[in-house]
């Protein structure tokens, strides 16, 4: 059975599921989204090599000039629209395999979208992050994670169509920032 999952005209990129074959296959219609398939299939083997919630083989990644390819695995997807408190399980998840995976160094790997939308949780209840297109090799640590809170109370609002964040989700959202970074200054400079 073949499903094709997504489609984003203006990317001119999509996704096609291979149920039968086990395997995803992401493709691109043009330099743009060609481009954006090399970034994924670099933060993607970076993912797989060096972070251990993750029982991948490189081999089985495949990129070609229109298309990348990795195997299909089974999992849950948290919905992106629903507030924080109801996600708070699932953030503190996230929140702990970054702070126990991801390099201590100033600058690391990160993935640059990260939203629920691009993190599915596997048999294991691991998050795995999902869709590289935004791989960059060396940005601030945390940065990623400031992106994924924020995200956390801003799109279901967007969604909703609401003006503000709720009280509850604004409290919890500062504990959990506070909670992370501490009294880490937090600084990110284009040079």
């Amino acid at each position: 059975m073949t499903v094709l999952i997504n489609y984003n005209l203006k990317k001119k990129t999509g996704v096609v599921l291979y149920k039968n074959l086990k395997l995803i296959r992401k493709f691109a219609r043009d330099a743009r989204g060609v481009q954006l398939l090399k970034n994924d299939y670099k933060g993607f083997n970076w993912y797989i090599k060096n972070l251990r919630n993750f029982n991948q083989s490189l081999e089985k990644c495949r990129l070609t000039d229109t298309y990348l390819e990795y195997p299909f695995f089974e999992g849950k997807v948290i919905k992106y629209w629903d507030s924080l408190v109801e996600n708070a399980k699932e953030t503190k998840i996230i929140l702990e395999f970054y702070k126990n995976s991801w390099p201590s160094n100033a600058k690391v790997p990160s993935h640059g979208d990260l939203t629920f939308s691009n993190i599915i949780f596997n048999k294991n209840k691991n998050p795995v992050f999902i869709d590289w297109e935004n791989f960059s090799p060396k940005e601030p640590w945390g940065l990623d994670i400031c992106y994924f809170l924020i995200s956390t109370v801003a799109l279901p609002c967007l969604v909703k169509n609401q003006k503000q964040i709720s009280d509850q989700d604004l409290s919890l959202f500062e504990k959990i920032w506070k909670d992370f970074y501490g009294e880490k200054k937090f600084e990110y400079h284009n040079k």
